[in-house]
């Protein structure tokens, strides 16, 4: 039984594929990645000297130092136009590609980037039109000439091509061209069924890991019965290599997408415990317990929500969207425990929340502020006022509404008093200056901070 290989999610179907190169997977979660361009204008590339020096009147047409000069500008532009087909800047492509034949007329690498470009952009018969042209350009590249061939069969019907493809992958001296067309297969496709027939197609073929990356392309197309078939791929891969992180990987990602979270999160773990230093499958375990943590939190579990997120954020512990989760079900809690009167666990679970409070949340700040006023004014009613004026603060420095500076002043001024009594003048004067700094005109509080001032330093006799 032949392993599936590791990669940091879907494996791609076409990565380093070149003339002769075998496929292997890439570890891109796209599921079939675009072929990389390692042999482009091989042929030109051989010529290129023959074109520059063209005779003119007999003599070379430009001398050595620029023949060189345009060599190197031919391989920038080479460079560029494939960074912006693997950027799907297909303008881009063509701009370069235009700019390499303005020097070059019969430069066919800038002809078989504009044919790839089109082609990308789903204009098959333009595609075909300048694959035609380039392979025609530089008969003995081989890669130009499969391109043109797959060209014409990407005019056909989707299941037409899949058929063409699979004969082709059955023989392993056109298995390469086979993987191209299902990568252009499946860059076009919408029809389960026939992502699903090319997932079986290259299972059988023991192409199992770019099997399971035409089977996660399903996963973004699926519904319902669709999902269950996915499901029985899943467990066919499982079955067959039990040991491949990636297989238990795409087995969580089915479950998960069929709401089962349970079963997802422990296929997750699975794959993390299998390749614990992959990221991807690490970041899929988190999503797995946002998922689970919405969904409890819709049902009313808030408690097993907040267990979910808090384990999320423990494998991604910045990240805004987890700790916006965690802080709305931690402020859900505090009203849940504010209602039943444990005034104590509600102002510990805002604490909490607002020690997480994420960049850009203003809705959260403005939930927060409302809970620590209403917690204040219950620390209030039974004489904490400690704690009364410490919420309250709280309240205030989230939402410096009238409202909430007004009850934070009438509590700086009663803990002042409480502070009086006790006869703790240095603390009293600190509580009546912090209700003057609220409000200066209001004459009560200003007295106050005037009576605890003289019985702190009292006149000497």
């Amino acid at each position: 039984m032949s392993a599936i290989g590791s990669v940091g999610g879907f494996g791609g179907l076409l990565a380093n594929v070149s003339s002769g190169a075998r496929a292997v997977g890439t570890g891109s979660r796209a599921g079939f990645g675009p072929a990389s361009i390692v042999d482009i204008g091989a042929a030109s590339a051989r010529t290129v000297s023959s074109i520059l020096t063209t005779k003119f009147f007999g003599k070379a047409l430009l001398p050595p130092a620029a023949i060189r000069q345009r060599e190197n500008e031919r391989r920038r532009d080479l460079i560029a136009a494939q960074t912006a087909l693997l950027s799907k800047d297909y303008s881009q492509v063509r701009e370069v590609a235009g700019r390499m034949l303005g020097r070059d007329l019969n430069d066919a690498a800038a002809v078989h980037l504009i044919a790839r470009s089109h082609q990308a952009e789903g204009n098959p018969k333009q595609a075909t039109k300048f694959f035609a042209r380039a392979a025609q350009l530089a008969p003995n590249n081989a890669r130009f000439a499969s391109d043109f061939r797959s060209s014409q069969i990407l005019e056909r019907s989707d299941a037409a091509v899949l058929r063409a493809a699979i004969g082709l992958l059955a023989k392993p001296q056109s298995r390469v061209e086979g993987f191209r067309l299902l990568s252009a297969l499946a860059d076009r496709s919408d029809d389960v069924g026939v992502l699903l027939a090319m997932g079986d197609a290259l299972f059988d073929l023991r192409a199992k890991q770019q099997a399971v990356g035409a089977f996660a392309l399903v996963l973004d197309k699926a519904e319902g019965i669709g999902l269950s078939a996915v499901l029985k791929r899943a467990d066919r891969v499982v079955a067959d290599s039990p040991s491949a992180a990636i297989a238990h990987n795409f087995r969580g990602q089915v479950l998960q997408k069929m709401e089962r979270f349970d079963e997802a999160i422990t296929e997750f773990k699975l794959a993390r415990d299998l390749e614990p230093i992959q990221t991807a499958y690490l970041l899929d375990l988190a999503n797995a317990f946002v998922a689970r943590g919405k969904s409890r939190v819709a049902d009313g579990d808030l408690l097993g929500g907040k267990s979910d997120f808090l384990e999320a954020r423990a494998i991604r512990p910045v990240n805004d969207e987890i700790n916006r989760n965690v802080v709305d079900v931690r402020i859900r809690l505090a009203r849940q425990w504010l209602v039943r009167g444990a005034l104590t666990s509600a102002l510990g679970e805002l604490n909490s929340a607002r020690a997480r409070l994420p960049s850009n949340s203003d809705d959260l700040k403005k939930r927060l502020a409302g809970l620590y006023y209403s917690l204040g004014n219950r620390f209030t009613s039974e004489d904490d006022n400690i704690t009364a004026a410490s919420s309250l603060q709280k309240a205030y420095d989230l939402n410096g509404s009238l409202t909430h500076k007004t009850a934070l002043g009438t509590a700086r001024n009663t803990l002042g008093l409480q502070y009086l009594d006790e006869e703790n003048y240095s603390k009293a004067v600190d509580e009546f200056q912090k209700a003057v700094d609220l409000f200066p005109n209001i004459q009560e509080y200003q007295d106050n901070l005037d009576q605890a001032k003289a019985l702190l330093d009292p006149p000497s006799v």
